[in-house]
């Protein structure tokens, strides 16, 4: 379906329509891990944000909100998505596999 926003040609796309009439176009549960990884990523942001203005607004004496705090939740992010990568692409990187020589990794 396309329709017209500001002169331009825009076509609507359903992509759960999409997954119903050819299920080899995508991949459900990569598709809802991808929505999951991108709220939680999102999450936190919000969470950094928070902790950011906390800690300029004021002069906090807890760990958590005050400098530490900031690597830590930053940290926790860094190795959350890290480790989502790692299971999900590169545990079966070619140079892993050689490197680990692990036939049955990906099998």
């Amino acid at each position: 379906m396309t329709k017209r926003i500001l002169s331009y040609p825009v076509t609507l796309i359903s992509v759960i329509e999409l997954m119903r009439e050819d299920p080899n176009y995508m991949s459900n549960g990569l598709w809802i891990a991808t929505i999951g990884c991108v709220c939680l990523a999102i999450l936190f942001a919000v969470f950094a944000a928070v902790f950011a203005l906390v800690n300029t607004a004021t002069t906090p004496v807890e760990a958590i909100t005050g400098i530490p705090g900031l690597y830590l939740w930053n940290i926790c992010a860094r190795k959350s998505i890290r480790q989502s990568q790692f299971f999900g692409r590169l545990k079966c990187d070619l140079v892993y596999l050689r490197l680990a020589k692990l036939d049955s990794c990906c099998s």
